[in-house]
């Protein structure tokens, strides 16, 4: 497996590639990229690091299970990895790191991580909160990804971070609530967006459904999902869901509450205004 530094150097370009191959273990770096850059990148993602007094830089072992949590024969495969790694003096099993060689090479020809993401950034999406809880406690997190497949049978798609804390539960679990914002529930996706606090501390936001999962009542529109299938796909996982249960705000007037949109990396309410087209009756 690789540890791809990108450019220019930042946590979101620090990203786990060929994470089936367990036969190498190395950073890739692009030419002339220095060793304290190639730290400054990995002590920001929370992956490692790469010290002047280290030969090698050294990975965060808990960093690399993150991206395939869940997944019992790949964790099976990666401590059979490290295991090897120990008995070479690579791997230190009290500070959970292993030791990665670097190369060096220019970038495949294709979009870097900041074209693509300066491409979608022009590309408004709704927004959407996904909570869950395994057994281990609630987790929720704020996603621009969910999308309808089929109405026969319900099925929706939303994809999941492999650095997002709350991936390992929402793949765990059987089923999730997806919940479709409106404009006044800003407050939810702001929560569920900010990293490092308890986003389920206030009792008085949420609440749990009849079959245990945890919701917030009062936003525009839920849906309870059962989980079908999951798929890896780069340094995210795609989740299928199929619907079985709808819920809406108790007052039920989210029919004259704009929609909760994000674009250019901030919210938008899209109200009639936006309308191009006036429909017509």
């Amino acid at each position: 497996m690789i540890i791809r530094i990108g450019s220019p150097l930042d946590a979101a370009d620090v990203e786990l590639i060929d994470a089936e191959v367990f036969d190498r273990f190395h950073v890739e770096a692009e030419e002339g990229t220095t060793h304290a850059e190639i730290d400054s990148a990995l002590r920001r993602a929370s992956a490692g690091s790469f010290d002047d007094g280290t030969a090698e830089p050294v990975i965060d072992s808990s960093w690399v299970r993150r991206h395939r949590a869940g997944d019992a024969a790949w964790i099976a495969s990666f401590d059979a990895m490290l295991a090897f790694a120990e008995s070479k003096g690579w791997y230190s099993p009290e500070a959970g790191t292993v030791q990665a060689h670097v190369e060096y090479g220019r970038r495949a020809a294709g979009l870097s991580a900041d074209e693509f993401r300066a491409a979608f950034r022009g590309h408004p999406a709704g927004v959407a909160v996904i909570t869950a809880d395994d057994g281990s406690g609630p987790v929720g997190l704020t996603a621009t990804s969910v999308f309808s497949v089929s109405a026969e049978p319900p099925l929706l798609v939303f994809s999941v971070s492999h650095i997002s804390s709350s991936t390992p539960t929402i793949t765990a679990s059987e089923s999730v609530v997806v919940h479709l914002l409106g404009s006044r529930d800003l407050w939810a996706a702001k929560l569920c967006a900010t990293s490092g606090i308890d986003r389920f501390a206030d009792t008085s936001i949420w609440s749990r459904l009849p079959t245990g999962e945890p919701y917030f009542p009062t936003v525009s529109r839920w849906l309870r999902a059962e989980v079908v299938s999951t798929a890896v796909a780069g340094t995210s996982t795609i989740v299928v869901v199929r619907a079985v249960e709808s819920g809406s705000r108790p007052d039920d007037d989210q029919l004259d509450e704009a929609p909760l949109v994000y674009h250019n990396r901030t919210w938008h309410a899209l109200t009639e205004h936006s309308e191009l087209e006036v429909r017509a009756g």
